[in-house]
């Protein structure tokens, strides 16, 4: 995990910084829910500001590591959000237009679920698994617009609204 810690003056930006790690058991699978589950469509922002990919909504854990967090926001008066469960979560992506789905899978990751209608993925995490990440939509280069390089020949566009891509 990253813990690289930087210094904001603007109030309405979040970010978020992990605390200390508790220990439970080592690893367990999700269990699986006997209801029928609600997948909900929401977007995977990008977001270097914070140390490591945080599940929201759109994901679901696949295992987790019987750790836990106590996660901070960017500013110490915050109060910290206790018992964030690390986990290995997984989301769909499609175009929309009759292409295929891919499943994104996601280690590591800070799993709030339903307490969070979006999920913030780190780029630079992403990086260090050696994928390839272009998340600059004011790059002139027409071979690599914004998005994941997941293969050769294909790539997972980013869409942007505003400074934010997602």
């Amino acid at each position: 995990m990253n813990t690289t810690s930087t210094t904001m003056n603007m109030m309405n930006i979040q970010a978020l910084r992990s605390g200390p790690r508790s220990i439970g058991r080592a690893v367990k699978r999700a269990k699986a829910e006997t209801s029928a589950t609600t997948y909900a469509i929401a977007r995977c922002e990008l977001d270097t500001r914070a140390d490591t990919i945080c599940a929201g909504v759109n994901c679901r854990p696949l295992f987790y590591t019987g750790q836990q967090f106590e996660v901070r926001g960017f500013y110490d008066d915050f109060a910290p959000v206790t018992d964030i469960p690390i986990a290995t979560v997984a989301t769909a992506w499609c175009d929309g237009l009759g292409g295929p789905t891919y499943i994104l899978i996601f280690n590591e990751s800070l799993y709030f679920g339903s307490s969070m209608g979006h999920s913030l993925i780190n780029p630079n995490q992403i990086r260090a698994y050696g994928v390839r990440v272009h998340d600059n939509p004011y790059e002139q280069d027409p071979d690599r617009a914004v998005g994941i390089e997941l293969y050769d020949d294909v790539r997972l566009p980013f869409l942007t609204e505003g400074s934010t891509v997602f």
